[in-house]
């Protein structure tokens, strides 16, 4: 055969080899093929490229065959190995959609095996052909004529087709518009060529429009850059929560290695900037050299997650010290600077994880400084879970109306009558029950829900006002306590104001409790803030004092009306004659300021006759009431 007439007559078959070859070359180089749905894309460039390369020798020999014994005999051999695999690559379409879209794992072995049949009998017309000849034969003159069960080849392909279509449009948690496009290009493109050979097979075009649809299946399902953290190269965080809820939905047992670098931001503020991504880079090879890098994910800038699927921890416990092993050495470290640091948090799931979000907030939950091992797992996690769970109540509660504000009365010594009262808030959550305000204060200053707070223990207050009932009741003004966290905030005075301007309350009816004074580490910028304060008309106190020399600096500086005694010094009082000087002399310098003095925690009558005799301005505690809900004042 003239190589020009074998070059014209194989050309779809030339052209479909360079395509496969060509999927084949970008999958290896630019794709990691841990992945089982890779390993089986690539079975599939496999399996096409050796039944189009069946089909060119086929081609080179057909001439010769009514001369030549061997051509016949090379003939049927390439009629067998093309059907063999030819026959493959719909099987295997199928099993990639499967394996794409996670479904695999989902199904029982019984329902593995109803996807072969639809093969099995592809294979057994294939097995039975040299006795049968139901799948092809050939005429006198050794032309190639199709047998009735060759039509079995195209109805499994059909099935097949049909299937992984289904599967890959409606049941792949990463389909996009664009690439259900793309898919059903793709699709089409490959029907149309089947089409062509089974109407017309003079025009054997069938492999060529084939792979070209397996181009398109590669860059719309393999190419998957949008689901892949540019600098590190690893999933990103919208892929690791596809990913992990898809293992709890098809119950899958697997350990989570969530590895936080804790000096981060420090990277990050860098005088050049590309030093973050340097870090990263670098970090993100160095895990590569620990696990599958299909099996990492950076879900935050400072936070990678390491999946590993075993039955056992071991695997997870091994990969874990390999990480910490990691940080120790140091590996990265720019000029005058430390190498990475970082906290090894490790669990499993279902076991001790039981839901995506608890795998998430094992990801972001804020790390303190109690945090000072390098791996933390099971025990150690404990403390961050109970806390994501009152950070969950928090953000719930401001929704659901959980949060209710509670009202402690502040008497008159002289006339034990009322005077002013303390707004104190208080959370009911539906599962946790009452949680502490020593729990959830601190909690919200961390996690920036402060401020929302104020601002509802400010308007709950107003709208407390507007009933009518603190007026009846006597009360002169409320007290609102704040943090110095809220206090440094710089609108702080500006909300304030446009909440009681909005509540129609008049800010006098306001009192502002500092807690913590002794915290500011700008006294000059907060003590701004109370004479402004205190301009717009709010009041403002001190709650605590007398617990350290701080203390008595913060009620010296600061311009407050009011200093309320720290309980303590009542209760020591009650102890012994220093203590009871102690309060004596605190009651006796605050009067000399020109300030109010309110003695908290009163519980006896006994206390209350020493305060009387002690002068004390005001008096607060469970003597003269508890706090209550607003509901209970008329």
């Amino acid at each position: 055969m003239q190589l020009t007439y074998f070059i014209n007559q194989s050309a779809f078959y030339i052209g479909a080899i360079i395509v496969v070859i060509s999927c084949l070359v970008h999958t290896l180089v630019y794709k990691n093929v841990d992945k089982p749905k890779t390993k089986i894309f690539i079975a599939i460039l496999a399996v096409a490229f050796v039944a189009e390369i069946s089909c060119m020798v086929y081609l080179f020999f057909s001439p010769q065959a009514v001369t030549s014994s061997t051509a016949r005999i090379i003939l049927d051999v390439c009629n067998y190995i093309f059907f063999g695999f030819h026959n493959l690559v719909a099987l295997f379409i199928c099993f990639y959609a499967l394996f794409a879209t996670q479904t695999f794992a989902k199904m029982t072995m019984l329902q593995r095996h109803v996807f072969l049949i639809p093969w099995l009998a592809t294979v057994l017309v294939v097995i039975t052909n040299p006795f049968v000849h139901w799948g092809w034969y050939f005429d006198k003159s050794f032309n190639f004529c199709r047998g009735i069960g060759e039509y079995t080849f195209y109805i499994a392909g059909i099935v097949y087709y049909g299937i992984s279509l289904y599967y890959l449009l409606f049941k792949w948690y990463a389909i996009t518009k664009k690439r259900k496009i793309a898919i059903v290009f793709s699709y089409i493109v490959g029907a149309f060529g089947i089409a062509i050979q089974l109407f017309f097979p003079l025009l054997e075009m069938e492999s060529f429009t084939e792979s070209l649809a397996l181009l398109g299946i590669m860059l719309s399902v393999e190419y998957d850059d949008d689901r892949v953290d540019a600098v590190s190269g690893f999933y990103n965080r919208g892929t690791f929560m596809q990913d992990v809820r898809y293992y709890f939905d098809s119950m899958t047992k697997f350990g989570v290695i969530c590895l936080r670098i804790t000096n981060y931001e420090a990277y990050s503020k860098m005088p050049n900037a590309l030093n973050v991504n340097d870090m990263v880079k670098q970090l993100s090879a160095e895990l590569c050299k620990i696990y599958h890098r299909t099996s990492m994910y950076r879900v935050t800038g400072s936070c990678f997650v390491i999946l590993t699927f075993n039955k056992n921890e071991e695997e997870t416990d091994t990969v874990a010290e390999k990480v910490k092993e990691l940080l120790d050495k140091e590996f990265y470290i720019p000029d005058e600077h430390k190498g990475i640091e970082g906290v090894i948090l490790k669990a499993t799931a279902p076991d001790e994880l039981k839901s995506p979000m608890d795998v998430l907030l094992m990801c972001e939950i804020e790390l303190s400084e109690r945090c000072a091992t390098q791996i933390m797992e099971k025990g150690a996690l404990d403390f961050l879970f109970e806390r994501a769970e009152i950070e969950s109540a928090m953000r719930h509660g401001l929704l659901d109306n959980h949060f209710e504000v509670y009202y402690q009365m502040v008497y008159s010594r002289t006339d034990h009558k009322i005077h002013s009262a303390e707004a104190l808030l208080r959370l009911h959550d539906d599962r946790l029950g009452d949680i502490s305000p020593m729990v959830f204060i601190p909690a919200a200053e961390k996690n920036g829900m402060i401020d929302r707070l104020g601002d509802f223990v400010l308007r709950e207050v107003c709208r407390f006002f507007k009933t009518g009932a603190p007026d009846k009741m006597g009360i002169q003004y409320i007290n609102v306590n704040i943090s110095v966290f809220q206090c440094l905030q710089p609108n702080f005075v500006e909300r304030c104001k446009a909440i009681v301007e909005t509540e129609q309350v008049d800010p006098s009816k306001i009192n502002f409790e500092l807690t913590e004074a002794v915290a500011a580490e700008n006294y000059e910028y907060l003590s701004s803030v109370i004479n402004r304060c205190k301009e717009n008309g709010f009041l403002f106190s001190m709650e605590g004092y007398g617990t350290g020399y701080s203390n008595i600096y913060a009620a010296c500086s600061l311009d407050f009306d009011v200093i309320k005694l720290d309980r303590r010094l009542l209760w020591e009082a009650d102890k012994s004659e220093q203590g009871k000087a102690i309060l004596k002399n605190s009651i006796r310098m605050i009067h000399e300021m020109n300030r109010t003095v309110i003695a908290v925690g009163v519980e006896t009558k006994e206390q209350v006759d020493m305060l009387d005799r002690l002068r004390v301005d005001y008096m607060q505690g469970y003597y003269f009431a508890r706090p209550r809900p607003r509901k209970q004042y008329k």
